[in-house]
């Protein structure tokens, strides 16, 4: 990790002293007094400093930053971690891994002493520290998907795993999403190469199985990335299931004899 040298509290003190008062102008500054730290002062985590003088000087940055106004569709940078990044979007602080997405829809890519990589409506772009983008990106519609029951009072419905069209019936008793051999050689997946073997619980008694993760999983305009399934030996299930590993992860709610999925905040 690269070493950078942090700012002083007095420093932060003046900082904040003379933006509340006057800003960032130089020529509003009093004769004499240091000048302003820019928003975008680098800062880095040392192991060693994390839980000392370095740490508190982090958190007076964070404070600093968090505390500005933002607007619609803005996106600042606030920390910087190895591997991890805290980011205020519309005003919202949020701490991000690589390849989480906030509820507003903003992904990190990669993060580290130098930047941070954020995805938006699609594209990539670098921000860094303390640097305030506006984006003007539209927030995620959090759509309600409807699932009707069919003439045997089964709620089926149609979505994609990894853009291939499935026939799904949705199933609360089951821990994952789960297909038979077949129908995962039909979307492609190499569940003997790549999945982990187990044995599982099927109303036919116990059956051999492989464990995968998909890709891509998409019902109506819900999509979740790296869902747990399984791949199981054999003609069974007939249909594939659609199971708690992406049903745990919507909210649930059934209006009279309508099943309606929504993605959790």
């Amino acid at each position: 990790m690269r070493f950078i040298k942090y700012p002083t509290i007095k420093q932060w003190g003046i900082f904040l002293f003379d933006f509340a008062t006057r800003g960032v102008n130089p020529r509003l500054r009093p004769k004499g007094r240091a000048a302003p730290l820019p928003f975008g002062y680098p800062i880095a985590v040392c192991p060693q400093q994390a839980a000392g003088d370095g740490f508190i000087k982090i958190a007076v940055m964070l404070a600093a930053l968090s505390s500005l106004p933002a607007t619609a569709g803005d996106i600042m940078v606030l920390g910087l971690f190895k591997d991890k990044a805290v980011v205020n979007i519309n005003g919202k602080q949020r701490s991000l891994a690589p390849g989480q997405t906030s509820p507003e829809g903003v992904t990190l890519i990669s993060a580290s002493s130098n930047g941070a990589v954020l995805e938006v409506d699609g594209r990539r772009r670098s921000y860094a520290l303390g640097n305030q983008v506006n984006t003007q990106f539209a927030a995620p519609k959090h759509t309600a998907f409807q699932v009707y029951p069919n003439s045997a009072g089964m709620y089926t419905t149609v979505g994609s795993i990894n853009g291939l069209p499935v026939n799904f019936l949705v199933d609360t008793g089951a821990t994952f999403i789960a297909m038979n051999a077949n129908e995962a050689k039909r979307l492609g997946l190499s569940y003997r190469l790549d999945g982990q073997r187990t044995v599982v619980s099927t109303a036919s008694g116990m059956a051999e199985a492989f464990m995968i993760k998909l890709a891509k999983v998409k019902v109506g305009e819900i999509e979740l990335r790296d869902v747990d399934a399984a791949v199981i030996v054999g003609d069974s299930p007939t249909e594939v299931l659609l199971g708690m590993s992406f049903l745990g992860k919507l909210e649930i709610q059934h209006k009279e004899k309508v099943m309606e999925l929504r993605k959790k905040n």
